[in-house]
């Protein structure tokens, strides 16, 4: 049998950060035609109430999901992590690009460090597809 790999990458550009639960829906409904089952997640609109409906958690089935997360609006939510580990997602397998940072409020507070405030770039994350094909996904170590 012969190896290869197959990466694709799918990108929806919304105007409007409430359009996330009806880009899922779409996506979810024209998933027999283009599958959106995939091992890592980026997960929509930063982890925010308003994304990562249940429908499209249970549709794409990630082993990983990487939260864009940023600093003014909370993200992501505790809710919207819960509902990936309550769908399957180990939460060790859910990485955040502001690991640590001390926001408060109905921010997700795994891996938090208490008054933590989280400096730019310290929590890249990395996707690697290793040589027998099993994919990696980490944080960058970063040297200051």
């Amino acid at each position: 049998q012969e190896k290869g790999l197959k990466l694709t990458l799918q990108f929806i550009s919304m105007k409007r950060a409430e359009s996330s639960i009806s880009a899922e829906k779409y996506m979810v409904d024209n998933s027999g035609f283009i599958p959106i089952d995939s091992d890592v997640l980026i997960a929509p609109h930063h982890g925010a109430d308003n994304a990562s409906s249940v429908r499209f958690i249970k549709a794409v089935s990630p082993d990983f999901v990487i939260f864009s997360a940023g600093h003014k609006y909370s993200h992501p939510r505790a809710s919207t992590a819960k509902r990936y580990i309550d769908n399957g997602v180990n939460q060790n397998k859910i990485f955040r690009t502001d690991f640590g940072d001390d926001e408060g409020g109905q921010e997700w507070d795994f891996g938090e460090i208490s008054g933590h405030k989280d400096p730019v770039g310290d929590d890249d994350v990395d996707v690697l597809i290793l040589s027998d094909w099993t994919i990696r996904v980490e944080y960058r170590l970063m040297s200051f």
